[in-house]
């Protein structure tokens, strides 16, 4: 991977968060001018701002360890939990959008093994680009689907899907290269083999 790709990636990986903590510091500053001052939901918004400072933190984590050798221990994980925690996370993105999240998640999933932060970032990626691809929605209601399934004995599959406006055609072949990106309705799906984090 050469530096642009590394560069974009960092960049794309600590933008979320970073963009977090700014607006969960002015929803606190808000919060304290009322008249008198809303001292639970300040309270509520700095307890979200030291999160996803936190949460920045562990994104370099994951870099590194990404571009790193790779030993970073492999834990099992809860991908239904991971979903509802980003998605709690966006909240504020997701309201400020008008965008209705609509969670279709599998009971008694099947934990995976693998590097929570790494997949956490997966998740706010997709969850991100599905509400920028609605950005133009205007015709219909603004929907974010995110859904779990066991799919075999070793795979569960995650699928993000947005009510945007559709893929050109044109672009169809080449959704799955790095760093792709388009504003418009797609299903991204994500199947996680146990295997894969064995290696």
């Amino acid at each position: 991977m050469n530096v642009q790709a590394i560069t974009a990636t960092i960049a794309h990986e600590v933008r979320q968060p970073l963009a977090a903590i700014a607006a969960n510091g002015s929803a606190a500053l808000r919060f304290l001018a009322k008249t008198p001052p809303d001292l639970e939901e300040v309270r509520a918004a700095l307890k979200r701002l030291i999160s996803d400072t936190y949460r920045t933190s562990e994104v370099f984590d994951g870099i590194r360890a990404l571009f790193g050798e790779g030993n970073q221990k492999r834990k099992q994980v809860d991908m239904n939990e991971i979903i509802f925690g980003v998605i709690q996370s966006s909240r504020k993105e997701l309201r400020d959008h008008d965008i209705d999240a609509r969670l279709e998640l599998a009971s008694k999933l099947p934990p995976v093994e693998g590097h929570r932060r790494q997949l956490e970032a997966v998740i706010a990626n997709l969850v991100h680009n599905a509400i920028e691809a609605m950005d133009a929605t205007t015709d219909r209601d603004r929907v974010l689907w995110v859904r779990t399934k066991a799919s075999s004995h070793d795979a569960i599959t995650v699928s993000v899907q947005d009510s945007g406006p559709g893929i050109d055609p044109k672009r169809i072949d080449g959704i799955f290269g790095a760093f792709f990106t388009t504003k418009s309705h797609a299903t991204k799906i994500l199947v996680i083999r146990n295997q894969l984090f064995n290696q």
